[in-house]
């Protein structure tokens, strides 16, 4: 999420169509450059028509360097798999996470844009934490309207997660709805979220 996603979101837009609209507003700057250029000095050749397609893309190119879009962002790669750990009876977005775990710090912005468009969302992170460890890092940065809890069995979470962190369960009765490790999370598990806590 950054600062182009943000704005849209902003207007209530959904987190795809946010990704995407940043996208063709550069597009559509990089056409206004070709415009203006052209004006001042582009004679029709064959060269500047290539000229011309590179700097009509060459926003949208830069943009993409820094904020790539990824798999999750154009397909929903939700999974459903029976649960090897203890989830909560009404519906909340859980998500396991390491305490140290740099991607996983990453999940606070989301998670505190998620509760601001909409505070009906419950949220409950998971930490992996072996028995009488004290997980610092994730745990003093977690939003105060969401909940945490230190998960010590390992092996039931490894077989949740396949070692990705953090790993994104929906859930509602105590049974995944669906679930995303890491690399499967997009956009369009955002507003699958969205969705299931209207």
């Amino acid at each position: 999420m950054n600062f182009l996603d943000q704005f849209f979101l902003d207007f209530g837009l959904s987190w795809t169509f946010s990704k995407l609209l940043s996208y063709t507003v550069l597009v559509s700057f990089g056409i206004v450059l070709f415009l203006l250029f052209r004006k001042l000095k582009f004679k029709i050749n064959a060269l500047n028509y290539l000229k011309s397609i590179v700097l009509i893309c060459l926003p949208a190119l830069i943009y993409f360097a820094f904020f790539p879009i990824y798999e999750g962002d154009v397909f929903n790669l939700g999974i459903k798999t029976k649960s090897t750990i203890e989830l909560q009876s009404i519906k909340t977005l859980a998500i396991v996470v390491l305490p140290d775990c740099p991607f996983c710090l990453e999940t606070i912005p989301i998670v505190k844009k998620l509760k601001e468009r909409n505070a009906k969302i419950k949220v409950e992170y998971i930490i992996a934490a072996r028995p009488n460890e004290i997980p610092h890092g994730i745990a003093d940065k977690i939003p105060k309207n969401c909940t945490f809890r230190l998960e010590s069995d390992l092996q039931k979470l490894g077989q949740i997660t396949h070692g990705a962190f953090p790993t994104y369960i929906l859930s509602e009765n105590k049974a995944i709805v669906s679930l995303w490790r890491s690399e499967h999370f997009g956009t369009k598990a955002l507003d699958e979220i969205e969705t299931f806590f209207k």
